[in-house]
């Protein structure tokens, strides 16, 4: 996510889609409460891009997501992954968001 431009060419991404996270793998000390993922199809993609039914899986991951969170602070959050990803990139946290953002077409130049 630090280096959005680098990210978007190597893994090359049509416009309207932006790298999000990353995956780091360990051991926790305790054992979490599990939170819901997405597909596996709907976040490895080998060399290039897969865009196949994406659209599909988020809304129902979303869907998945929303009770989950209403669920696991007893009503006090509610909302939709795709809505807070979108919050967290809202806030420019590192360098080259906008750039990214206009690059992948999600803001104009204007």
């Amino acid at each position: 996510r630090r280096n959005l431009n680098e990210v978007i060419e190597m893994l090359e991404l049509p416009p309207y889609v932006l790298p999000i996270s990353g995956l780091c793998i360990g051991h926790p000390a305790e054992t979490p409460q599990l939170k819901p993922r997405l597909p596996k199809e709907a976040v490895y993609h080998s060399e290039v891009y897969n865009k196949e039914d994406l659209h599909r899986m988020l809304e129902e991951y979303n869907a998945t997501f929303s009770n989950y969170l209403q669920n696991s602070t007893q009503g006090k959050r509610s909302g939709t992954w795709t809505k807070a990803v979108a919050n967290f990139y809202s806030k420019h946290y590192y360098q080259g968001i906008e750039e990214g953002l206009k690059q992948q077409k999600f803001l104009s130049d204007k």
